[in-house]
């Protein structure tokens, strides 16, 4: 009965149509799920000339089996690795859509799969910075802010930019690999701005993706999940020392220490803001003369700004910075760039 509805030609019958089917889907197996239902939705969801509404319809009900199934992204089975695959692929390409109510589902969908731990993808999550600081977003919102019922509802940018809000801290708190995630986001952040200015070089559209705010609030986003988990080792430390006391060993050899301060050095941490201008640097390296040059000075002024303690950092990152950056130097052609990282 629910597939004469999906293949009306009144896009409200269909809507509600994949609606139903995407209802009965969540009611059946794993099995039925890879062969009848994903299938189906991906071809829905996947076709251009279908109205946002069955499109998202058909795209939140991938969200949900996924989430519900999670066996279906760790799975070995090949049917599943390639359902999964080409829904990341799909949300890749609605996340970069012409249509902001695309984007703004797909959005909402990445950031629920993410925080899931279904995936953890430096570009994904890069599309989820590059929407969140996009400034015209910023206008849309305002239409919205009148329409109190609006906000609440599954595409609207108000309600998208609230839980990406909390999402972002949320996501790189929740475990290590996805800190590192957050982390390795920067520089598909970079490419991803660098494209959608097209050749602009005009300060309305670099103010459209303020970029040195983004990368700024990833490390600065990093830093507090950094921050957060030694707190919790400490609190943890001193919990266990609480209740069973350290005995003390009059005996013990010296050696011990500095064993243990000679893995201390060994086992260096890079910073946040070594990390992001190795990034940076390396995209000058490769694409400056691809870019924008107010968007080259742009990064060249973020480079050159950085605050990084060379003597906390590791030996080999520092060495891969200062070499990047010596390798931008011959690739940059514009003048105030260059001036700003002599």
């Amino acid at each position: 009965h629910l597939e004469p509805a999906i293949t009306s030609k009144n896009p409200i019958v269909r809507q509600h149509g994949v609606g139903c089917w995407s209802k009965f889907a969540l009611l059946c197996d794993q099995d039925t799920v890879l062969e009848r239902d994903m299938p189906l939705l991906l071809q829905i969801a996947s076709q251009e000339e279908e109205i946002v509404d069955v499109r998202a319809q058909a795209a939140l009900a991938l969200c949900d089996l996924v989430l519900i199934h999670d066996k279906i992204h760790a799975s070995d089975d090949d049917s599943a690795t390639s359902h999964f695959d080409s829904f990341k692929k799909l949300l890749l390409e609605m996340l970069e859509h012409s249509k902001p109510a695309i984007v703004i589902i797909a959005a909402e969908i990445t950031a629920k799969l993410l925080l899931a731990g279904s995936f953890h993808d430096p570009h994904l999550l890069a599309c989820l910075f590059v929407i969140y600081f996009d400034t015209s977003l910023i206008e849309t919102e305002e239409d919205d802010d009148n329409d109190e019922n609006a906000v609440t509802e599954v595409g609207n940018p108000v309600r998208l930019r609230q839980l990406l809000t909390i999402f972002f801290p949320t996501y790189s708190m929740s475990s290590l690999e996805a800190n590192d995630t957050m982390m390795a986001s920067v520089a598909p952040t970079i490419s991803i701005v660098n494209r959608k200015l097209d050749g602009k070089n005009s300060p309305k559209a670099m103010s459209q993706w303020p970029i040195a705010k983004m990368i700024e609030y990833i490390c600065c986003t990093v830093d507090l999940a950094d921050k957060k988990k030694v707190e919790g080792d400490d609190d943890e430390t001193n919990g266990i020392s609480s209740e069973q006391p350290m005995e003390t060993h009059e005996n013990e050899p010296a050696e011990n220490d500095n064993t243990a301060s000679d893995d201390k050095t060994t086992s260096i941490e890079a910073s946040s803001t070594l990390l992001a201008s190795i990034d940076i640097a390396e995209f000058l390296m490769d694409d400056s003369q691809n870019a924008p040059p107010l968007f080259v000075r742009a990064l060249a002024k973020i480079l050159s700004s950085a605050s990084i303690d060379v003597d906390n950092e590791d030996l080999s990152l520092l060495s891969r910075l200062k070499s990047h950056v010596a390798e931008a130097e011959y690739s940059i052609n514009d003048r105030p760039a260059l001036a700003a990282l002599e």
